[in-house]
């Protein structure tokens, strides 16, 4: 299994503060991940318009041609998505799936198609800490098991409820599980426009922060500050770089 070196952009506004369209279209990156409701057109000079994966939650969003996007893959975002496959739960989530593999297979894409698994999501919500760090050996946290308790699908909390989050449970968020997807993979993780990731210098807070191609906020029902917390680790413990304080890295080639 060769190492790639990946670059997932997310959807924050800081994405418009750099113009760093030339640098994530450029061969240092071996493959750029989106999210989402993702837009490149008329943001090109701060996006970029390479993307080699698409991962998609799908919920809520209108269908888009692949076609003209040239994807080496689709993946499916979202907790327990194999088990959907896997039991042909054929809700609205799987009904935009199954119509993404017929349009791939129309037009003779050459996209694969794929899923987070299970074991990804286990990762992050089970209490495996021992497993997690004698097998993927990603030293994030001083205390793991805090990490699997706060964010336990099972605990019922009231987290940020006046401030609008769900107060049901907060599950880990598509983008952390891509992390921890490519991690396992051994490759190079980058990140880039992952806002409530990194800035809470800025007040981003989980009503607060939008997209950069539309006022929504981010959804509620997860942790953000315990994910910023989490990230953090694998940065100091260099699992993950961010683009903009790693410049040096890209200049030096």
């Amino acid at each position: 299994m060769s190492i790639k070196r990946v670059l997932l952009i997310g959807n924050g506004n800081t994405l418009l503060e750099y113009d760093y369209g030339n640098i994530i279209d450029s061969d240092y990156f071996d493959e750029v991940w989106r999210f989402n409701r993702f837009i490149t057109d008329g943001y090109e000079e701060h996006t970029g318009t390479k993307t080699d994966v698409w991962v998609s939650s799908f919920g809520g969003q209108s269908m888009r041609d692949l076609t003209p996007m040239n994807l080496k893959k689709l993946v499916a975002g979202g907790w327990g998505f194999e088990d959907k496959i896997k039991n042909n739960e054929v809700d609205d989530y799987y009904k935009v799936y199954l119509d993404y593999i017929k349009m791939i297979k129309d037009n003779n894409l050459k996209t694969k198609v794929g899923y987070i698994p299970n074991k990804i999501w286990d990762m992050l919500i089970e209490e495996k800490s021992d497993w997690y760090l004698d097998r993927t050996k990603i030293y994030c946290a001083d205390n793991v098991k805090t990490f699997y308790d706060w964010i336990n699908r099972n605990i019922v909390n009231n987290f940020e409820k006046e401030n609008g989050a769900l107060s049901e449970y907060s599950l880990p968020t598509t983008g952390l599980a891509t992390i921890i997807l490519n991690i396992v993979k051994g490759n190079e993780v980058w990140l880039h426009g992952h806002d409530l990731f990194k800035m809470e210098e800025k007040g981003y807070s989980v009503n607060s922060a939008t997209h950069y191609f539309e006022d929504r906020v981010y959804a509620c029902s997860h942790d953000f500050n315990k994910e910023r917390e989490y990230t953090k680790n694998l940065i100091n413990n260099k699992k993950v770089f961010w683009l903009n304080d790693n410049l040096d890295k890209i200049n030096e080639r």
